[in-house]
């Protein structure tokens, strides 16, 4: 019998479980940081909008999607993140940015750039970036939110910061220029 995906309650503070160490990158640089962060945890990977949606309702705020882009020809890779709900119009992104064609990221791409793999891309990945390979592109409209969500470099809990602590710290410790995407 397959195993049901279930959402803790609103946590603080690091996970008492084991945790990889690229969750603890995330949580020490969270903590370096001094960021304050909740966070829900996950038993198994989401795998339907219907298990991410359960993480959006104990979160109190929509969920978000990170999607990496890269040329043909590997030269330039792209991270977007946007809400859940928004459609991209890829044409209109490229045509906006003066790029020629662009194709998703694949696993091997992802773990080359970022450490990761699809399905749990998350914008704090962006600290492995260290030769700044990848362009960050953030929806506005989540810029104006409250709070800005991501996994903590593995897709089995989501955090939830202040937006302030984002952009003020997060986003300078990245090292990453935020475009408006």
């Amino acid at each position: 019998m397959e195993e049901k995906f279930e959402v803790s309650e609103l946590l603080s503070g690091r996970p008492d479980r084991e945790i990889s160490d690229k969750e603890k990158d995330c949580y020490d640089m969270l903590d370096e940081l001094d960021i304050y962060y909740e966070r829900v945890e996950f038993n198994i990977f989401p795998e339907t909008l219907e298990d991410l949606c359960k993480s959006d309702e104990k979160l109190k705020m929509p969920g978000i999607k990170n999607l990496m882009f890269k040329t043909k020809n590997g030269s330039q890779f792209f991270l977007l993140v946007l809400a859940r709900s928004e459609k991209l119009d890829i044409k209109e992104f490229r045509a906006k940015h003066g790029l020629s064609k662009i194709e998703m990221a694949k696993d091997a791409d992802l773990e080359k750039v970022l450490n990761t793999h699809s399905g749990a891309v998350s914008i704090t990945e962006l600290m492995y970036d260290k030769d700044n390979k990848i362009k960050l592109y953030i929806d506005e409209k989540l810029l104006e939110q409250e709070y800005m969500r991501f996994h903590p470099n593995e897709n089995l809990a989501t955090l939830k910061i202040k937006m302030k602590d984002f952009k003020e710290k997060v986003i300078p410790y990245l090292k990453h220029e935020v475009n408006i995407l």
